[in-house]
């Protein structure tokens, strides 16, 4: 994704001293009028997913909290965004796509693991249909890691055959005559960082200092003023012997030092060698595109400056020097912790230990003015005798304050937020001269050229197609009927597309799975007076084809992640042992050996009637809808009603049961079931839902599997008195549509979190059950301070995590311990 802060600066663009170029920006227009011009242009959005601890053992459930935010404020959402986690396997594979509707800016997801599923680092990735428009590089991306009994698998020793040094001199350029400052980079090639140690040579071969990296494959060289070109650092890592060239110097130019290793301020030193020295250049300041410094020079060649922490919003700071003639001249990437900001979170509990079913009572408080009873946070309670508490772990301060910013993934990122003091700040400092600095282009904002928004915003299901000729690919133009054969979402949403043959329908919020039926015929003329008053009737052509049409598919790249650091490996696969041994002891029955059913058909001592009924029992069962042995069913796939016209439902139950006949009453097609006199008019029901009675001609013949007649006690569960024919349909693989211009869909609609359980052992303290839960508790509820949970039978430490946002976008987390005996 890439947002506002982001699309100014990450872009590349070349910076030709020199050389006379003509001014990209009138006189009129400054860089910050043309800077806020672009960004009122299109909004940017943030998506963080909290869940409930480190790491998992296969069968355990991944308890997630979705934050859907403002880009720019880091406040929630108002409305009601459409969010995709997509559930990544090791190898790269999407599992499972959830679809969510945040309210609030919130939405809860679990994701279910079992025993048998391959453990490994898997991956969460969280985006919204708007966030597609820009780079994937921005978006939420998150190991976590199912852990293995048998110890981690994912490791693999450093054997690469290659390294390279990249070389980032501070601003942009060295600078001929002046002193510079250039950070490099090791890595070998595999793209991790590599700790190596050589000299830098002048020119003529001659030593002229030492090379060393610092920290996370980083280091730094200063050249005194006087170093001509030429020269080059020479490294021998692992027996290979390299040398790589520093870059060029240019013969005058601008320089932008800055530094953040003071805790009170950022200190910043601009010079000029140029003729014009400093005369008219304009320096920029802004975090996430709001501009808090916009300073113009006068004839001078250096100025330095000191800015308070505490007044600049925390996050990543671009600083943009641009010359007389409002050209970008040098650029730098600092990190501001403002004091102001860090949101201090106690977590006092009423005791400092409890007994195993003990009652815990849990209060959160800010040490600072900020008021946790609105802001919007997660919480959870976990075992921390064998996970430990990682602190370099991606959390929600770290992410939208840093990473969300940066193209690259940051290796044990919340290291640098582990303090604030002047070696944590340094570190902070080299690692963006590095990791986000880039040779930028503001040419796409001086000349206002707008991205590409080709998907816009979502809030809404919707379903699009195009309608083309039968067996052809010619499109055309047709009138299509969209029906949702739901009794809770019964719609009929009729439209006439152009000349492409394209439709959409939108606003649909399902919460079930639904069934929709599309159905299309060619536009004609004659028609035009029907469609004025809303009449569509006879869709579905032989002479069309509709296809549904789906956004490509959203491709993940691997390189995108940044595997956390494996802290004591040995202690995570005795968790994984002992989680496994304690989900047997709690539920033998789900672990134990077992032969898949579904894979088997038994036929010894059974008669075909006997296996028809254990079949249409098991499409019960599946549907979830109830299953009656002692009634009348009939299937209606069977190969004997093959060849018989069945235009609608009504020509299909007439066809398959033997009592029910076809009628027409007020000049509309239906069934009664028995005489034609004094026959009863059933109640029809699909899938376990009652369908209204003016939406039953719109269910397809074609998608009933089983015709169900319940009598008696069987039908009081849908109706007080009468006769129901129950119908259930078919799975979408079996249905066979013999009119090509009618489709049917089934949408899983918004994915429906389940409730964490937690139990109350006031009420039922005795009970039997083994309690081995390593998560005592979660909360993904928008506000509260206050919790009560009890724990288990599991004794050792706990850890209490809380992650949030404050109404006024201020991300905070917390951790507090207790002890179970």
């Amino acid at each position: 994704m890439r947002y506002s802060s982001l699309t100014l600066l990450f872009l590349f663009f070349h910076c030709t001293c020199g050389r006379a170029q003509e001014s990209l920006v009138s006189a009129r227009e400054t860089p910050v009028d043309l800077l806020t011009n672009y960004l009122e242009s299109f909004h940017t959005e943030k998506v963080y997913v909290s869940h409930d601890k480190p790491g998992y053992a296969p069968g355990e459930t991944i308890w997630c909290k979705v934050f859907m935010l403002d880009g720019a404020t880091h406040r929630a959402f108002a409305a009601t965004p459409v969010v995709y986690l997509d559930w990544i396997s090791p190898g790269g594979t999407i599992l499972k796509t959830f679809t969510l509707q945040t309210k609030g800016g919130n939405a809860s997801l679990d994701i279910v693991t079992t025993s048998k599923d391959t453990t490994g680092s898997y991956t969460l990735r969280a985006y919204t249909r708007y966030q597609r428009n820009f780079e994937p590089e921005y978006l939420f991306q998150k190991p976590i890691r199912l852990l293995d009994l048998r110890g981690d698998q994912d490791t693999e020793a450093d054997t690469a055959k290659d390294f390279s040094l990249q070389f980032f001199p501070e601003g942009g350029h060295l600078i001929a005559g002046m002193e510079n400052t250039i950070a490099f980079k090791a890595q070998n090639e595999r793209g991790r960082s590599i700790s190596v140690r050589g000299e830098l040579l002048n020119a003529g071969g001659e030593p002229a200092g030492t090379v060393q990296t610092i920290h996370e494959g980083i280091g730094l060289l200063k050249l005194p003023a006087g170093t001509g070109n030429g020269y080059f650092v020479r490294l021998n890592h692992e027996g290979m012997e390299k040398t790589f060239p520093l870059p060029a110097a240019l013969s005058s130019g601008h320089q932008l030092k800055v530094t953040t290793r003071n805790t009170d301020q950022i200190q910043l030193i601009l010079k000029s060698n140029t003729p014009a020295k400093l005369e008219g250049c304009t320096l920029v300041g802004h975090v996430r595109g709001q501009v808090f410094l916009n300073e113009e020079f006068g004839n001078n060649g250096q100025q330095k400056r000191a800015l308070a922490k505490k007044d600049i919003p925390s996050g990543l700071l671009h600083f943009t020097l641009f010359d007389a003639r409002q050209r970008p001249v040098c650029e730098r990437l600092v990190f501001n912790k403002n004091p102001d900001e860090a949101v201090g979170i106690g977590i006092e509990t009423d005791k400092e230990s409890y007994p195993k079913r003990g009652q815990v009572n849990l209060q959160l408080t800010s040490f600072q003015k900020y008021n946790l009873d609105s802001a919007n946070l997660s919480m959870s309670v976990y075992h921390s005798d064998l996970l430990g508490e990682n602190a370099t772990t991606l959390d929600v301060k770290n992410y939208l304050w840093l990473q969300s910013e940066l193209k690259g993934r940051i290796n044990d990122i919340g290291q640098y937020f582990s303090g604030d003091d002047a070696k944590t700040n340094t570190l902070l400092d080299l690692l963006l001269m590095t990791h986000g600095w880039r040779k930028f282009s503001w040419q796409d904002v001086l000349a206002q050229r707008l991205p590409d928004i080709t998907y816009p915003p979502e809030e809404h299901l919707s379903f699009a197609g195009k309608v083309v000729k039968y067996e052809r690919e010619t499109p055309v133009k047709a009138d299509v009927q969209l029906s949702v054969l739901s009794a809770d979402n019964f719609t009929v949403l009729n439209l006439t597309t152009g000349e492409d043959g394209l439709f959409r329908f939108g606003g649909f919020d399902f919460r079930d799975t639904t069934e929709v039926m599309l159905q299309a015929n060619v536009f004609r003329d004659k028609n035009e007076e029907k469609r004025a008053k809303g009449k569509f009737g006879g869709l579905g052509s032989s002479y069309v084809d509709i296809y549904p049409l789906k956004e490509a598919p959203f491709t993940f790249h691997a390189a995108y992640n940044l595997p956390e650091r494996t802290y004591r490996t040995e202690a995570l696969k005795e968790y994984a042992f002992n989680t496994r041994q304690e989900q047997l002891a709690a539920s033998p029955e789900e672990f134990s050996l077992s032969v898949d059913l579904a894979e088997i058909t038994v036929t010894s001592g059974r008669n075909r009637a006997e296996i028809r009924e254990q079949e249409i029992e098991n499409r019960y069962h599946e549907k979830g809808v109830f299953y009656f042995g002692g009634t009348q069913k009939f299937r209606a796939d069977d190969p004997e009603f093959d060849g018989f016209p069945k235009n609608n439902i009504y020509d299909l139950i007439s066809l398959v049961v033997p009592s029910v006949k076809r009628t027409t009453r007020n000049g509309k097609p239906g069934i009664v079931i028995g005489s034609f006199s004094g026959g009863l008019q059933p109640v029809i029901v699909l899938d376990g839902r009652v369908i209204d009675s003016t939406a039953e001609h719109m269910i397809d013949p074609n998608s009933i599997a089983v015709i169900d007649i319940l009598v008696g006690t069987f039908s009081q569960l849908y109706v007080i008195k009468g006769t129901v024919i129950s119908l259930l349909s078919k799975k979408p693989g079996e249905i066979e549509l013999p009119n090509p211009g009618k489709l049917q869909l089934r949408h899983p609609g918004f994915y429906r979190a389940r409730e964490f359980y937690s139990p109350d052992y006031a009420e039922s303290p005795k009970t039997d059950a083994a309690d081995y839960r390593t998560t005592l508790f979660w909360s993904s509820a928008q506000s509260g301070t206050s919790f009560d949970f009890f724990t288990g039978d599991k004794a050792g430490n706990y850890f209490v995590r809380v992650e949030g946002v404050t109404e006024g976008g201020i991300p905070f987390t917390g951790v507090g311990r207790f002890l179970v005996e």
